[in-house]
């Protein structure tokens, strides 16, 4: 689980790479209106949808962070399930079962 939460922080950080790129290349090659127009639509609906660190108004109702943190919550909670249950409460278990 711990490698699926580093590569999707990767793959999050790559859309963002890729969304600077995209929109530094519309600053500078595009007319003025078509940076403006992606600056106020498709740019920040991308950027909100992954974490809230942006300078965007607005959040998602559930960005890519929002999940990562969900996979980070299982990982924590399976840590605190295996130290409620011992080893010798499972073995009672077994020969009551």
């Amino acid at each position: 689980m711990q490698n699926t939460i580093k590569r999707l922080r990767e793959i999050k950080q790559e859309i963002k790479d890729l969304v600077s790129e995209a929109s530094d290349m519309l600053h500078t090659q595009g007319r003025g209106l078509t940076y403006q127009r992606a600056n106020s639509y498709w740019i920040p609906h991308i950027l909100i949808a992954l974490d809230e660190d942006h300078e965007f108004c607005g959040r998602s109702m559930h960005s890519l962070e929002d999940s990562i943190a969900e996979l980070e919550d299982l990982i924590v909670s399976e840590d605190d399930d295996e130290d409620f249950f011992d080893d010798e409460d499972f073995e009672k278990e077994d020969n009551q079962g």
